[in-house]
């Protein structure tokens, strides 16, 4: 694997010189429609948001017996909810929340979503040879979507089906557009899929009891967490192997002493420090795919751009939605600054950054509250 990664990262050296651009980050920029002043905003408020986020993991590391941070093999662990198990959801249970609460924005989205279900769009349920994770593939010729899942009934589950299909919904608002201006760049690829996951989340929050309350913040600061933390360790561990890459292959040894200091640069001591992961980098996928560096900043903006576009659904109302539709329609005709400032945000400033990252703070508060609460009860 490191041989792997040494090769493409030499490769993208090599090839940036014959395409002209100083650096592998700068083709990524160039190839996201993206310029350095946004990338520089959202990672200056990132950064400042580190603390909060540490703050979570501390606090879910109590919850679950641990007493020096969180061991990286619990990040994703589920909290118990209770003297109750996690409650897990049907397809069709699924179904009817995301008409009711996904409708809520605009019956249209509803009447999507029923038609996605009902003309099986949807490859839902895991299988012996089928592929992991989720996935949603425009047809445009068809005009259509077809998403992947793996649905088992969890909440998670629940919210991939709304994440996936808010990318089906970014391709019907682009239906009839040229080819060429339906490829959005990766920085707002997710700006659909996102906007879906926040409406849903905050609507089932609602009227919820202490302990289950609990468990839905800890799913949401999960993803947070790794689209925020995660991703910007990523980020520097994939500088860092690239100005490694100038002088010399790079030996196991020292990508996993890069992705080490890359955690404790980001993920603190949320972490415990004796169960990092310093092979990280050899099981994202991302790293390897010649030609395309950088596979990590998207998931970031389109986090937090997400938050952004949701915010201003709840100052405008209803009102918002067809302004909503045609960012979505204009995101592949535009670069991306361009088009935020067309819905009122400038992505160049780090104070829409940090107003999307304070949404996640506010979350974290909650969930430290609520944690203390119930380890006082214990």
């Amino acid at each position: 694997m490191a041989a792997c990664l040494n090769g493409i990262k030499g490769q993208g050296l090599t090839m940036i010189k014959a395409q002209h651009f100083d650096s592998i980050l700068a083709q990524s920029l160039y190839d996201s429609n993206m310029d350095q002043e946004t990338l520089d905003a959202m990672w200056t408020a990132c950064r400042e948001s580190f603390p909060a986020f540490r703050r979570y993991l501390r606090k879910k590391g109590e919850l679950l017996g641990h007493k020096n941070g969180l061991p990286f093999y619990d990040l994703f662990a589920p909290l118990q909810t209770g003297d109750k198990p996690a409650k897990t959801y049907t397809v069709e249970e699924a179904h009817d929340i995301l008409l009711r609460e996904l409708g809520k924005f605009t019956p249209d989205m509803a009447a999507f979503i029923d038609h996605a279900f009902k003309n099986d769009w949807i490859d839902l349920y895991p299988r012996e040879g089928k592929g992991g994770g989720a996935f949603c593939a425009g047809v445009p010729h068809a005009e259509q979507s077809r998403v992947l899942t793996n649905f088992t009934g969890s909440l998670g589950d629940v919210s991939t089906l709304a994440h996936e299909l808010g990318h089906a919904w970014h391709n019907h608002c682009m239906a009839g557009l040229p080819l060429c201006m339906r490829h959005e760049p990766m920085p707002l690829a997710e700006t659909a899929s996102i906007f879906n996951e926040t409406l849903l989340a905050n609507a089932l929050r609602q009227g919820v009891e202490h302990d289950q309350l609990l468990a839905l913040l800890d799913t949401d600061l999960q993803n947070s967490t790794q689209v925020v933390v995660d991703i910007y360790s990523r980020f520097l561990f994939e500088s860092a192997v690239i100005e490694g890459k100038k002088t010399h292959n790079l030996s196991v040894d020292e990508m996993k002493q890069l992705m080490l200091e890359a955690q404790d640069q980001t993920y603190g001591d949320g972490l415990d420090p004796e169960y990092r992961h310093p092979y990280m980098w050899a099981c994202k996928s991302h790293y390897y795919i010649p030609g395309l560096g950088f596979y990590n900043f998207p998931y970031a903006f389109g986090l937090l751009f997400g938050k952004g576009v949701y915010a201003q659904y709840l100052q405008k109302g209803a009102a918002f939605v067809p302004t909503y539709n045609k960012l979505l329609r204009s995101c592949g005709s535009d670069m991306v600054a361009d088009v935020a400032a067309s819905v009122g945000i400038d992505v160049r400033s780090v104070d829409f950054w940090r107003a999307s990252l304070k949404t996640i703070e506010q979350d974290i508060d909650l969930f430290v509250k609520l944690a203390d609460e119930q380890l006082k009860g214990q």
